[in-house]
């Protein structure tokens, strides 16, 4: 195992961000965005992660792989065997991780790390075999790392960043993949070709259209695509499934609901860590393919 502050050179992850990441082309800052249902465009305000620190960090900041708060700093341990990915949105805000992240060394854990232990503790998410990357690989240039991410107003920049998260699942071989929050759910189960049926009373943003519809987790439960399985570009079937964003879990998971479907067709609906706690049971009851 690698010393306290030490970046292993030969680490899967490593290499990852070194010879992949380092290619993934990201536009000018003065490029503009389609115009959203108002006619407005918007500049390219994000920006690909400068460095990686040595703890606890979502990729492409860190190792991706978990490990307690006050012992962040040995993040790099050897990469699972079977991994699972935990898939979120984007990584933070330039200001946060260059101010806070960079500073200390690692991702500090009272926002979305404090979520994440609640999905082991409450919910029986093995931390430990799991790999914790973003869809969108890169940096806010805004005060927030809330919220929808500007660089979903770029589609092309957004099917490049899909083409790496398909790199990742080549080389990295998961067995299992959870995809955290709306935004992010909804950005890859379309890719995958998967539909979600869209409610008449979802509020829409003002980018938005007919066509660019943002689903909540209402909808992606009540469409039975909380779980499901997809295809990789080598021809395994990988399950996925969907879990509240561990940012706002506290506030949310109390929304969540799944059906427990058993024979003949009944089921038990299941509200909140219930329902996560089964998502998770079914997802990981398939074996890894090789």
């Amino acid at each position: 195992m690698s010393a306290p502050g030490h970046i292993p050179e030969g680490h899967p992850v490593r290499k990852l961000y070194l010879e992949q990441y380092s290619r993934l082309e990201f536009p000018p800052s003065d490029t503009l965005s389609v115009p959203d249902s108002l006619g407005r465009r918007f500049p390219f305000n994000f920006k690909k992660v400068p460095s990686q620190v040595r703890g606890r960090c979502f990729f492409p900041g860190g190792s991706g792989l978990w490990k307690e708060h006050q012992d962040a700093n040995w993040a790099w341990q050897p990469f699972p065997k079977d991994p699972i990915f935990v898939i979120g949105q984007d990584l933070d805000s330039e200001d946060n991780f260059t101010n806070s992240t960079c500073v200390i060394g690692y991702e500090y854990g009272m926002g979305t790390w404090a979520g994440v232990k609640q999905m082991q503790d409450k919910v029986g998410l093995p931390l430990g075999q799991c790999f914790f990357t973003n869809f969108l690989p890169g940096l806010r240039l805004s005060e927030t790392n809330q919220g929808m991410s500007p660089a979903w107003k770029f589609p092309d920049f957004a099917e490049k960043c899909f083409e790496f998260l398909n790199l990742q699942i080549l080389l990295l071989r998961p067995r299992a993949v959870f995809l955290l929050g709306k935004f992010c759910a909804q950005q890859v189960i379309k890719r995958w070709g998967i539909s979600i049926n869209s409610s008449n009373d979802c509020i829409h943003s003002s980018w938005e259209t007919n066509e660019n519809h943002i689903f909540g987790l209402n909808e992606i439960d009540g469409s039975g695509k909380a779980v499901g399985t997809f295809a990789t570009r080598d021809g395994r079937n990988i399950k996925y499934g969907v879990l509240t964003h561990p940012a706002n879990r506290g506030a949310n998971i109390g929304r969540r609901t799944y059906k427990k479907y058993s024979g003949n067709r009944t089921y038990e609906e299941l509200t909140g860590d219930n329902a996560e706690r089964q998502i998770i049971d079914e997802v990981l009851a398939e074996p890894a393919q090789k």
